[in-house]
């Protein structure tokens, strides 16, 4: 049985944060212009994630992997 079976939009549902690695990650990708589908595809995360973590982790409307960590563990 595939993870992402069963979802309509053929990403898996991964029920944990994103992780320090994940966060660089899109931190690069968001430098590259990449959009939101191109990244939670890269990840295997869903469109909405990515862009949650964007405008919730932004600073000065710029997303850093360093700030959205430090965020997250605050939370």
């Amino acid at each position: 049985m595939s993870l992402s079976q069963g979802h309509s939009n053929g990403v898996s549902t991964i029920p944990y944060q994103l992780t320090f690695q994940e966060r660089e990650k899109i931190s690069l990708m968001v430098l590259s212009k990449a959009s939101d589908a191109k990244i939670a595809a890269a990840l295997g995360r869903s469109r909405s994630t990515i862009f949650r973590e964007r405008t919730r982790n932004a600073c000065n409307q710029e997303y850093s992997a360093v700030h959205a960590q430090k965020l997250a563990k605050m939370r």
